[in-house]
């Protein structure tokens, strides 16, 4: 290939590549939060969502977050969603680029077997921890987002 169409070729990359990105969207969470949790603190919640705006909300179900442990800068985090236990480890920011930084669960199919991200979605962050050295103070804040249409309520 000559210089002139290998440049060409580059020009139009570099022409499109703009374009698709104005047509991407990006979801915007419906509910955001921060969560500071001291070392086994459960936070607990009932979580309502439905699939589409026409759909009467399924029937809420229940939702518990703890950690347990802070360990090699990760965070050991046990949820239950529907009475179904969940437990992962996030680390704080993408501390590294192939370490787990967010948890998604689908909240209308938690197998995630018929999931899409046109769906509703809790998802979560593990942002900071304070005096980590001691679990006995040790206090984290995790993010806690929902997506689509779906609601919270604390109890």
């Amino acid at each position: 290939m000559n210089f002139k169409k290998a440049s060409l070729l580059v020009l139009m990359l570099v022409l499109m590549l703009p374009a698709s990105f104005l047509e991407a969207k990006t979801l915007a969470p419906t509910f955001s939060t921060n969560l500071v949790l001291k070392k086994d603190e459960v936070y607990k919640a009932s979580i309502s969502a439905k699939k589409f705006a026409k759909q009467s909300s399924l029937s809420p179900k229940n939702f518990t977050l703890r950690w347990t442990l802070y360990k090699n800068k990760g965070l050991v985090v046990l949820i239950k969603y529907d009475n179904f236990p969940y437990q992962f480890i996030l680390y704080k920011d993408g501390y590294k680029a192939l370490k787990f930084n967010g948890f998604t669960l689908n909240l209308i199919d938690p197998n995630g077997i018929a999931s899409s991200m046109n769906e509703p979605n809790l998802k979560l962050y593990f942002k900071d921890i304070k005096d980590g050295e001691s679990d006995l103070k040790a206090k984290a804040t995790i993010k806690l987002e929902l997506y689509g249409d779906a609601s919270i309520k604390k109890y």
